[in-house]
Parts: structure tokens; sequence; C-alpha cells
């Protein structure tokens, strides 16, 4: 039996989130660092994905580790929809590429951590 918080023992509820839950989470913390822009969105890229990466049930690692350049690229796309000029969404995504690298690599390890610490109670 496994002892992962996840795991799907009888009678036990998991409290970690499928893919699209940890997903639109993440999207929603983005996308309300986007709204309140500056130094606000590098940040809550960071949050949004970290935390979706510690509350993601382990099917959901692929997802976790491949959503935070797809949301950035999804927010900054409907900011752009939404009327704020390109050149200034180009230039907020290229100061944000910084911690949008630093954000995949800490994912990377969060969910590294998670699996091998997983792999070692099974």
């Amino acid at each position: 039996m496994s002892t992962e918080p996840g795991s799907t023992e009888p009678g036990r509820r998991s409290r970690l989130l499928p893919w699209w839950a940890a997903g639109l989470g993440a999207v929603a913390v983005v996308a309300a660092g986007g709204y309140l822009g500056g130094g606000y969105f590098p940040a809550a890229i960071a949050t949004g994905c970290v935390l979706a990466a510690l509350l993601a049930e382990r099917s959901a690692f692929f997802a976790v580790l491949a959503q935070p350049p797809l949301i950035t690229a999804a927010v900054m796309t409907v900011t752009v929809l939404l009327g704020k000029p390109l050149l200034a969404a180009v230039l907020e995504l290229s100061a944000t590429f910084p911690y949008l690298l630093a954000t995949m690599a800490a994912v990377v390890l969060v969910v590294a951590f998670r699996a091998f610490r997983g792999r070692i109670r099974t």
C-alpha cells in the first residue's frame, strides 16, 4: 500500500488536485498577476506554477511540468486580445523570461522530489 497522500486506497479521498484543477488554479493566479501587471506578473507565474506542482497528484506531473510556458503565453495572448498593445506585451514577456526560466527549474525540482519520495515509499 502506498502512503502517498494522494493514493487511492478504498475509503480514502485524495486531497491532491487532478491535472485540470492544478492547471486552472495556476491559470487563475497568473491571470490575476497579469491583470495587476508590473512585478506581480512574474511573482504570479512562480507562485501559481509551484503551488500547482506541490498540490497536483502524481498522474498530473506531466501537465504541471508543461504549464509554465504555456500559461504565460496564453495569458499574454489574452492580454493582447483584450486591448494591450502588442509591443507592451512582448516587452513584459521578455522581461519575465528569467523568472519563467527559474519557475520552470523550480517546478522540475519539486516534481522530481515528489516523484522520488513517492518511489521510495512504495
